[in-house]
Order: structure tokens, then sequence, then C-alpha cells
């Protein structure tokens, strides 16, 4: 199987890139990752963008807007993941209005088809990021598992989340399995004891089996997301790496 590249979210060292923008992507590329991912609107435009990946050689895998955004904005934002080199445009959460009966999520599905559909055309995929509701049951499957089997494969595919997976009531490494061909992404985000966020390999997830299930599954890249942290986040993001390092090499 392919090598899994090694990402680390923007938003795993929000607080340092607020501060110092350009000299936190350089330490993400001097702790060895590749490539990162941004949420909605940044402190930097697009010719500052292309710029710091030029000069770090971090690449974009995702742009993550919400979708009210992508409807209203679609060419807008097409333009802006192109002049950043991404091939993904990530829906990061459903919408907490339409995501309350089945037939919220079937609606939402059309969304993700309609501009996934729009996406393809430019040499874009359309990803869905998961938290921890949408493992609410709907007839007997998860919101998720609605999203799943009513959205178009060749045009919308997933950004799993090991943390809210687990949060949702599942085994990361095994619910992986259910999206085999369909997971572009996995976020490696690990659960303290008491259920904070902690830095990838210092909780209680298997990273292991959920590198390899994630790998088998078809998804080209591991990207570090924490949401919080109890020591500074660039330490967070170095222990991270280190951890998915060590177990991409065995």
């Amino acid at each position: 199987m392919d090598e899994m590249e090694l990402g680390c979210c923007v938003y795993t060292v929000a607080d340092e890139f607020a501060k110092a923008p350009y000299e936190t992507l350089y330490k993400l590329a001097e702790i060895g990752y590749t490539c990162t991912e941004i949420g909605d609107f940044t402190i930097l435009g697009v010719s500052d963008w292309v710029a710091a990946q030029k000069s770090t050689g971090l690449k974009m895998a995702c742009t993550h807007f919400a979708v009210h955004y992508q409807e209203a904005w679609t060419k807008h934002i097409i333009e802006f993941a192109r002049a950043l080199g991404s091939r993904r445009i990530g829906y990061p959460a459903l919408r907490q209005t339409a995501a309350g009966a089945k037939e919220d999520y079937l609606r939402e599905a059309e969304v993700m088809n309609r501009l996934g559909r729009i996406y393809a055309e430019y040499g874009i995929r359309m990803i869905y990021h998961n938290h921890d509701f949408e493992f609410a049951v709907f007839g007997g499957e998860y919101g998720l598992d609605i999203l799943r089997e009513n959205t178009d494969p060749a045009y919308v595919g997933f950004e799993l989340d090991t943390y809210w997976i687990a949060r949702g009531g599942e085994i990361p490494e095994s619910y992986i399995n259910k999206f085999a061909g369909r997971c572009d992404i996995v976020h490696f985000k690990d659960m303290a004891e008491d259920g904070f966020f902690a830095p990838v390999g210092e909780g209680t997830l298997n990273i292991g089996a959920i590198f390899e299930a994630a790998a088998a599954s078809g998804a080209k890249i591991a990207m570090v997301e924490q949401d919080a942290h109890r020591k500074p986040s660039l330490e967070c993001a170095k222990s991270s790496y280190d951890c998915l390092s060590k177990i991409r090499k065995n």
C-alpha cells in the first residue's frame, strides 16, 4: 500500500499561527510535516500562502469552508483552493440545524453531491469531516453512515476524525474500515483518560491499529489535529509527528 503523508492542521497550532504565521509554518516543516490544511479564512492572503508554501515546502492538503460559504461563494472558494494547490475542499461539520432527522442528512448529502460535481470539474474533491453528533441513530443507522450511503463516491470523500469517532461510541480502527475507498484523509487526534484532547500516542486510542486501518482504507494523508492543549501546541505537534513517523517506519 502507498505510504501516507504526515500533515498537521494549522488549527493544531492556531495560537502560534495567530502570533507568527510564517514562523509557525516553518516550524511545522522543520518537525517533518509535508502538508497542512486550513479552515475557512486565515490571516494570510493567497499570495502570502503561496509564498509560504514555496519557502517551507508544505503542500495544502485541504481547504475547509463552512458549507454556507461554499454555496454562496463557490467560484471564489474554487479559485482559492486551486491557487494553493489544494485538491480537496472540506465540509468541516454538518449544520446543526440539519442534523436532527434522517431527512436532514439526506438533504445535506444532496448538497455535498451537488458541490462535489462542481468541484470535480476543476479536479477538486469534496470531503466531509465528522464530529460525534453524526453518531446519532436514525432508523437504525448513524447519521454519518447515511451521508456515506447517499453521497456519490465519484465526487464526495471523507475526512474521518479518530477522536470524534471514539466520542461517538465506535472503535476508530474498526469503523474506518466501512469507509474503504472513501476516506481521503484521517484526522489523527488522541483522547486522554479524562476525555480531553491529547497528542497522538499519549492518549488511550490504539494509534498503531488506526494507522494500519487508515492505510488499508486508502487514506492518503495522516493529518494531526488537536483542538486544545495542556502543553505548548508546537510541542504537541512534535510529539504527534514523532509517534506517527515511528509507526509509519514499522
